[in-house]
């Protein structure tokens, strides 16, 4: 039955973490749209980041304390994925409205259901790996789960543009928010027949509080996962709109297949720090993947042509590996009965929170003419090698109790 759960929980976790990353990273896509065709003012453009990860961010750490209690939450994926539809479905219908304020108050309340759905996907399914891999290849399950988020990123670029050459791009978000609405069934239907959460209450297992839990490693971890996603997330928010206003490529398939290369990157990127952190000391491979994420911002900013794609894809091959590494820490640094919420720490308020400042400073540093594109990265990098800096104030794991296999 344990294999059962094993591979029952990897398969239908992988497809939400495909369907939740792919509706995810078409936000940055649209932002680009909306910008490139002044459909929206400058200060909405800047407010949709913002409102995304904030979304996320109010969520997720209700989630994480829900779901560690929760029988079923499987099903807790199932909606957060419909709710990221019904968010693209609003991005749909606003790109065919006029403009005015009604445009950007829709715009920015659809940004926000799509970011409330992203608030599901990352805590409760590494939660769910956690619990039935235990110490046995964790970072390799985290990281073909990541890879198959990292398709998902990579695939809906060039999807949207091939959809868009038939119907609109409109049709074409629409389409994509369609096919989540029905991943979000299966997902639900497919867990719940493949993985049943532990008995919490159970004496053998029980642990402490939850302020007991959120330990001072845990919190350090979040810092660390902060200031890395406010550099990294802060540039790679702005990559579409940057090609396409900065370096001449338009809303065209030439975008879509850049976006493609550097979000693709990852799908080798994950299930090899996945299989790093399994065999190496944790906090080394997190430090070299975010310093490896600073040197390639500036590789890029220097590079034109083939080149420059080179360094975006190793951009992207760095930036979006961060599944494994940060998980993998953070199931070491607590009890399993608070992964949820554990990950939700590190991983929204960590992750997402970074998300959330990142995106905001670099649009009102750049778009506002106070700094270049070119400096505000430069700035970005910097402050990715002083998260790489403050990896050194992890404390190493230890081996010790862990969450029990589900008996499903």
């Amino acid at each position: 039955m344990l294999r059962t759960a094993r591979v029952g929980s990897l398969v239908f976790t992988s497809l939400a973490h495909f369907i939740n990353d792919g509706g995810s990273y078409t936000i940055p896509l649209i932002i680009s749209i909306l910008a490139t065709e002044r459909i929206v003012s400058t200060f909405t453009i800047i407010m949709m980041p913002i409102t995304f990860y904030s979304a996320s961010l109010m969520l997720s750490m209700l989630l994480g304390a829900l779901a560690d209690r929760a029988e079923r939450p499987g099903l807790m994926i199932g909606i957060g994925l419909g709710i990221i539809s019904a968010g693209l479905f609003g991005l749909a219908i606003s790109l065919s409205m006029g403009s005015g304020v009604n445009l950007t108050l829709f715009v920015l309340f659809a940004t926000f259901v799509t970011g409330l759905g992203t608030a599901f996907y990352h805590p409760i399914g590494a939660a769910i790996l956690q619990s039935v891999y235990e110490n046995q290849g964790i970072g390799k399950a985290l990281g073909i789960n990541g890879a198959m988020g990292a398709f998902g990123r990579a695939l809906y670029p060039s999807l949207f543009f091939l959809v868009a050459s038939v119907v609109t791009a409109n049709g074409s978000i629409a389409f994509l928010a369609s096919v989540g609405g029905v991943a979000s069934i299966v997902v639900s239907i497919g867990l719940r027949r493949s993985y049943r959460s532990p008995d919490w209450n159970d004496s053998r297992i029980r642990g402490g509080s939850i302020r007991r839990d959120i330990t001072r490693p845990l919190v350090v971890l979040t810092l660390v996962a902060f200031v890395s996603a406010f550099s990294v997330q802060g540039v790679a928010s702005w990559i579409p709109t940057y090609l396409a206003l900065q370096k001449g490529f338009g809303i065209s398939s030439s975008l879509g297949i850049a976006l493609t290369g550097m979000y693709g990157a990852s799908i080798i990127g994950q299930p090899l720090f996945g299989y790093l952190v399994d065999r190496f000391d944790k906090r080394l491979v997190l430090a070299g993947s975010t310093i490896g994420s600073a040197l390639t911002i500036v590789g890029y900013l220097f590079a034109s042509g083939a080149l420059g794609i080179v360094w975006l894809v190793l951009l992207g091959f760095f930036t979006f590996s961060s599944f494994p590494l940060f998980l993998s820490l953070a199931s070491d640094y607590v009890p399993r009965k608070s992964s949820s919420l554990s990950n939700a720490l590190v991983w929204s308020l960590g992750v997402n929170g970074g998300g959330v400042v990142g995106p905001a400073v670099v649009g009102a540093l750049a778009l506002s003419g106070l700094l270049s594109w070119p400096d505000t990265f430069e700035l970005m990098a910097a402050m990715a090698l002083v998260a790489a800096a403050m990896v050194g104030l992890l404390r190493k794991p230890l081996k010790n109790a862990k969450m029990p296999s589900s008996d499903a």
